[in-house]
């Protein structure tokens, strides 16, 4: 054997060893994740539904904030949906901030503001971006000591805000996000695929980890934030992709709490081309780029860290219904998977990619054999995933013949992670882009 071929042998073992351990890190989560979800989704998990059930008639005020660019087809129905949302009008400030549009959006909102008292609105002289319209928006409107957010095509369900209101009683939240329902997930192939990677994300990761009290992540619409936390994190970051992620992991930096429910639920649409899902995914990897740079500058000190993950004390009550607490090397640790995003990605590239280059070389082993189980794995869970989200949702017919072709679909998922880093190490230029649903 040459020097060549043995020094070969060595960095790519090393690196399978390296990539199948990634691999495991991420299966073993979602197998905790899915069996939690599971216990949950079959009543098997205490039931921290009474919190909310407890809270009572006192609702807090709310300002509901939807920043839109050239909306202007999806303004009449998001109207509706908010005005028919059933929470008193008088404790409840729908602002509808049009950012710079050129499509006739600001006159009709400027319409709905005429007609509703509930309804005021913000013109942006420039395009801000959701996030500095979000800030714009809360100094126009100083009312309000829950903010909640939605996109231009939401659809929030009637009960819905009064559910994520409620859930601020408990004085440790900062941040509350529902479940959002691809209303288009069968469209097209494309659009099945990011509906059901949606619906995992929620049914089986997100569900688990509000049970496991593991900060469920704010999903940027559909949700309501404590004002006096947006404030201390220093509002909505502005120029960021993924607002939303950032701000959950600065709440439990300060040792907030961020809550899911399922049972708050609206609909939106999910992209039903290649082009559009291609975008979306690029501009989320490069925001969890973003999102990983801020957490690896807290890692430095990460005793201090962990002891942030600790609820904030004072509260003087013990924890709500069914809010196990999760040990905080574990909150800790799940706290930095979910700032790495899209690294599970990745990490199979890279495996499929070492597989391939040792097999050519003719090299096999343990480590080959481990890394392959791994793969196998990465395959087999998320299948498991998909089915206990579909079975959640009730899924038709239609859902469940999908499944066979979705896996096709994971190759453009794993090229935009691998894209969006190249793109942020490249330090290309950021521009945020809508979504491109249809």
């Amino acid at each position: 054997m040459s020097r060549a071929s043995r020094t070969f042998n060595v960095l790519s073992a090393l690196l399978a060893a390296v990539v199948t351990a990634v691999l495991l890190v991420f299966n073993v989560r979602r197998m905790v994740f899915l069996v939690v979800a599971c216990l949950d989704l079959l009543g098997r998990w205490p039931d921290r539904r009474s919190d909310i059930d407890q809270a009572g008639e006192i609702l807090p005020e709310v300002l509901a904030l939807a920043p839109m660019r050239n909306e202007a087809g999806s303004i009449p129905d998001l109207a509706a949906a908010l005005l028919a949302l059933e929470y008193p009008a008088d404790r409840l400030t729908i602002g509808l901030i049009d950012d710079a549009s050129t499509d006739g959006s600001g006159d009709a909102m400027d319409a709905l503001a005429a007609a509703h008292g509930q309804i005021h609105v913000l013109h942006n002289s420039a395009s801000l971006g959701k996030a500095n319209s979000l800030n714009a928006g809360l100094a126009r409107w100083t009312s309000g000591e829950i903010v909640a957010v939605y996109d231009a095509d939401a659809r929030p369900e009637p009960d819905s805000l009064r559910r994520i209101a409620a859930t601020f009683a408990d004085p440790d939240v900062a941040a509350v996000g529902g479940l959002i329902r691809p209303a288009n997930g069968l469209a097209s192939l494309i659009a099945s695929y990011a509906a059901v990677e949606r619906l995992v994300h929620q049914q089986v990761t997100m569900r688990a980890k509000d049970r496991l009290n593991l900060a469920p992540a704010i999903l940027g619409s559909n949700c309501a934030y404590r004002r006096s936390d947006l404030e201390a994190a220093g509002g909505f970051p502005g120029g960021a992709f993924l607002e939303d992620s950032y701000l959950t992991v600065a709440f439990a930096r300060q040792g907030r709490r961020t809550r899911f429910l399922p049972e708050a639920i609206a609909s939106d649409g999910v992209p039903e081309t290649l082009r559009g899902y291609w975008r979306q995914h690029v501009r989320w990897g490069r925001g969890f780029v973003d999102v990983a740079a801020g957490e690896g500058d807290g890692m430095a000190a990460s005793r201090r860290l962990v002891r942030r993950l600790k609820p904030a004390s004072g509260s003087g009550k013990p924890a709500s219904a069914g809010s196990w607490r999760a040990p905080d090397a574990a909150r800790h640790a799940e706290l930095t998977l979910f700032s790495l995003g899209y690294l599970d990605r990745l990490a199979v590239l890279a495996g499929v990619g070492l597989m391939a280059l040792r097999r050519a070389a003719g090299k096999r082993g343990r480590v080959d054999a481990a890394l392959a189980r791994m793969l196998a794995a990465n395959v087999l869970l998320p299948y498991a995933q998909i089915a206990a989200a579909l079975a959640a949702e009730r899924a038709s017919l239609a859902w469940w013949m999908r499944l066979p072709v979705l896996p096709l679909f994971f190759a453009v998922d794993a090229a935009a992670a691998l894209w969006s880093v190249m793109l942020s190490a490249g330090r290309r230029p950021r521009t945020w882009q809508q979504t491109e649903r249809s």
